[in-house]
C-alpha cells in the first residue's frame, strides 16, 4: 500500500461514517447533500490528477467523470429549486456510462468458462428477485431504462468478480476489483432500485440511505485504490516479486 492509498483510507472512511451520521440528524437537508456531492467530487479530482501507469486506470478515471454527472442529477439537483429535468433518467444514464467504462477496464483476458458461469448464477438470481419485486412499480420509458441499466450492471459486476480468475490483474488488484463490483451491486440493487421505484421508499428511509452510501462511497474509494496501484497487472507484480 503506497502513501496515496493510505491517504484515501484516511479521508474516505471517516467521510463515509460522517455521511451515515448526517443521515440520522439531517436526512435530506442541503448540508448532507452538499457533503455527499463534494465527497464524490473530490474523488473525481483525485482520479483525474493522480499519476496513472496503466490504460485501465485511465478508463476508470473516465468512469469517475460520468459518476459526477450522475450524482449531479441524483444528489446535487435536489438542492436546486424548480429543477424540471428528469433526475432519475439522466442519473441512470450517467451510471450506465460509468459502468460501461468499468466493463472495458475489468474485461481483460475475457473468456466464458465454468467459473464465469458459476459466478453469473447468483448475480442473475439477485437481479430476478429485485426485478420481480419492483416490476409492478416501473412504468413507461423507465421500464426500458431499468432493463438496460440492469443488464449493464450485471456485466459490470460479473466482469469485476470474474477478474479474479482471468489472470490479467495482480491477485491484490483483482480482489479489490471483485469487492468493488459486489459493493456496487448491493448499493444499486439493495438500495437505489427500491429508493427509485418502490413507493414505500418515496420518503426518507434511514436504513436504505445508509445501505446505499455505506457501500457506494467505499466502492469508489476502492476504485481510487486501483487507479493508484503501481502493480496493477499480474505481469508487473510478478516482476516486482523477483
Amino acid at each position: 500500500m503506497n502513501n496515496t492509498q493510505r491517504t484515501i483510507i484516511a479521508i474516505y472512511l471517516p467521510l463515509t461514517i460522517l455521511i451515515i451520521i448526517f443521515h440520522t440528524f439531517y436526512q435530506q437537508q442541503d448540508v448532507v447533500l452538499y457533503l455527499k456531492y463534494m465527497t464524490m467530487f473530490t474523488m473525481f479530482l483525485t482520479a483525474v490528477f493522480v499519476k496513472k501507469k496503466f490504460r485501465e486506470q485511465k478508463i476508470i478515471a473516465v468512469a469517475f467523470f460520468f459518476v459526477i454527472i450522475s450524482d449531479f442529477f441524483f444528489v446535487f439537483s435536489l438542492t436546486l429549486d424548480n429543477f424540471a429535468i428528469n433526475r432519475d433518467l439522466f442519473g441512470m444514464l450517467g451510471f450506465l456510462l460509468a459502468y460501461v467504462c468499468l466493463i472495458l477496464a475489468f474485461s481483460r483476458n475475457f473468456k466464458i468458462g465454468k467459473i464465469e458461469i458459476i459466478i453469473a448464477v447468483p448475480i442473475v438470481a439477485a437481479f430476478l428477485f429485485v426485478f420481480l419485486s419492483l416490476k409492478q412499480y416501473i412504468k413507461g420509458p423507465m421500464f426500458i431504462a431499468a432493463i438496460v441499466f440492469g443488464i449493464i450492471l450485471f456485466f459490470m459486476t460479473w466482469s469485476a468478480v470474474s477478474s479474479m480468475f482471468r489472470g490479467y490483474f495482480s491477485r491484490k488488484a483483482a480482489r479489490i476489483i471483485a469487492l468493488v463490483g459486489l459493493l456496487l451491486l448491493i448499493s444499486d440493487l439493495g438500495g437505489v432500485a427500491y429508493n427509485m421505484f418502490d413507493p414505500n421508499f418515496s420518503d426518507f428511509v434511514l436504513w436504505n440511505k445508509n445501505l446505499i452510501w455505506g457501500t457506494y462511497v467505499p466502492s469508489w474509494a476502492l476504485m481510487l485504490f486501483i487507479i493508484c496501484e503501481e502493480n496493477l497487472t499480474a505481469s508487473v507484480a510478478k516482476k516486482q516479486d523477483q
